[in-house]
């Protein structure tokens, strides 16, 4: 059966823990905030770590298994790692230090006394905080272009280890072991243009131009891949909109065509007022800072809601009333999104087919003689002489 403690019992331990190694905690307050900082970077649910069977009790209910995990998260609270995720940059810290976070917390997770769509949902928030999966294959990606870069300048420091663990194999007369010193060469990486493949500096050209070429058209493909992924994205959204415009009936046509017109004379309001463009330009620069969240939240919640007051008052300024509704207050649906898998495979078959058609274009085009180019391009100078000429 498993055990729990609360975060006050998790405090206590932490405290004895600091007493232990000689940093005596006299504000034990400090360490639930932290705490609290923590499982707000990770995305953690906190009211569902306070869940059991369905009630909701006052204080965290924390499987005690996990007791030494989450008193060593303590301890990385400033951590060089730590500092970057509770800033939010999860892309600037280490993919070890995210994965041991997340690991660790989806063990706490799964032994919670809640459902189990719960859990699942509160693992999936963990992830997509992090962009975990994103950030570890992106990192695929950067070693693999590292390795490019390898292969065209090799790291000859690592060559000078393998060539001393042979030299060694040498000076203690141990060649006839030709299995072991195969295997100690094969570790020596591949390189272009080493001095024994016989490539004389015209092969090395003609290949390196050919190598260019090869990931020019390869970068090429790459962008133009994503801008029609990206593309397909924008058009969802606008498709959405529009077949919500269609099925709208004449009353919520009314309805629309009314909000929109309060929306330009409240918004002709808010940008006479100073106090209102002033926070705006706050809230911009927080959004751009690289503080600490937990730090930079509190008054960024305050400036969004002294937002939503003036934005009120000029309402009721204007028409006795708040007549336009928060947009934040209304629930966003997304089910009109399709799948990333059937978004990539629909990006793919377009580039592929506009690529064939570019092959067929300019197969069209090799085929026209010089004579026949020569003569388009003294027709299209007529008409542009005649089109130039005064009526």
């Amino acid at each position: 059966m498993i055990e729990y403690i609360t975060l006050s019992d998790l405090v206590k331990k932490v405290s004895q823990d600091a007493v232990e190694k000689g940093k005596e905690i006299f504000n034990t307050k400090k360490i639930r905030e932290k705490y609290l900082n923590i499982f707000e970077m990770m995305n953690i649910d906190r009211d569902k770590l306070k869940a059991s069977d369905g009630k909701k009790s006052k204080d965290f209910k924390i499987p005690k298994d996990s007791q030494n995990f989450l008193i060593n998260v303590y301890w990385l609270y400033s951590d060089a790692d730590m500092k970057k995720m509770r800033k939010g940059f999860f892309e600037q810290a280490s993919l070890e230090s995210i994965a041991e976070l997340l690991d660790g917390f989806r063990e706490m997770i799964l032994k919670l006394d809640i459902s189990e769509n719960d859990k699942d949902e509160m693992i999936s928030k963990m992830y997509l905080r992090t962009k975990y999966p994103y950030l570890q294959r992106r990192a695929e990606v950067l070693k693999e272009l590292e390795n490019i870069k390898l292969d065209f300048c090799p790291d000859y420091q690592d060559d000078a280890r393998v060539e001393d663990e042979l030299q060694n194999y040498v000076d203690n007369n141990d060649i006839k072991n030709m299995i072991e010193m195969d295997n100690i060469s094969a570790q020596r990486r591949f390189r272009y243009y080493d001095i024994l493949d016989n490539l004389d500096v015209n092969d090395q050209l003609l290949f390196t131009s050919f190598v260019l070429e090869d990931i020019r058209c390869m970068i090429k493909r790459h962008h133009e891949l994503y801008s029609y992924i990206s593309e397909i994205r924008t058009c969802e959204i606008n498709d959405a909109a529009e077949q919500k415009a269609l099925n709208m009936t004449s009353e919520e046509e009314e309805y629309a065509t009314e909000d929109f017109n309060y929306s330009i004379k409240l918004q002709e309001e808010l940008d006479k007022n100073e106090e209102y463009k002033d926070l705006l330009l706050e809230r911009k620069e927080i959004l751009r800072s690289n503080g600490f969240i937990n730090k930079l939240q509190p008054r960024f919640e305050a400036i969004c809601e002294r937002l939503q007051e003036i934005d009120n008052e000029t309402q009721k300024k204007l028409w006795g009333e708040v007549v336009l509704k928060d947009s934040e207050d209304e629930d966003i649906d997304f089910s009109f999104r399709d799948t990333s898998e059937n978004v990539f495979q629909e990006a793919l078959k377009t580039y592929c087919d506009n690529n064939k058609n570019r092959r067929e274009y300019e197969k069209r085009m090799g085929m026209i003689t010089d004579e026949e180019r020569l003569r388009v391009k003294e027709f299209i100078e007529q008409l542009e002489a005649q089109r130039k000429k005064p009526q």
